[in-house]
């Protein structure tokens, strides 16, 4: 292929993450010693159906841990993936309407479109990170899939 096509399809699959304080996000508030990065979303990439999300925790958030979310209800799916940083154990507790349960990483939740969830970490340090999905968007052929069918 050639050199300029490459960077050109390479430009289009690959964002750049940005910072954003949980407070913009709706149901959510800001807090110390989580640090939230929006990876990709619709947003970069037009009529698609997702958004990513890492939350970095950090044990500054222990000093004074406050809930940076209420439960809440979304009309999409959502994954929730808890990694440990190093050998360092990551425990959260996760809310699925009304019921809760200590998850010690690494693991993964799923989430259906309309269960209210919580999360809220309680001890170590370590990566969350926040898969959602239009559930009607996923059904059909997107642009991104018909990038990735290029490669």
């Amino acid at each position: 292929m050639n050199n300029q096509k490459d960077n050109v399809l390479m430009d289009r699959l690959i964002t750049k993450g940005k910072f954003e304080p949980f407070g913009m996000i709706a149901n959510h508030i800001d807090v110390n010693g989580i640090l939230r990065y929006a990876l990709m979303s619709n947003k970069d990439f037009e009529g698609e159906g997702f958004h990513v999300a890492c939350h970095v925790l950090t044990k500054d958030y222990y000093e004074d841990p406050t809930d940076f979310a209420v439960p809440h209800t979304h009309d999409f799916d959502e994954f929730n993936i808890l990694l440990p940083l190093g050998a360092a154990e990551l425990v959260y507790e996760i809310e699925l309407n009304g019921e809760k349960q200590n998850l010690k990483a690494p693991a993964t939740v799923f989430i259906p479109a309309g269960t209210e969830h919580n999360t809220r970490p309680l001890a170590g340090e370590g990566v969350f990170i926040c898969i959602q999905l239009d559930n009607e968007r996923q059904m059909g052929r997107s642009e991104l899939k018909e990038q990735f069918a290029f490669i």
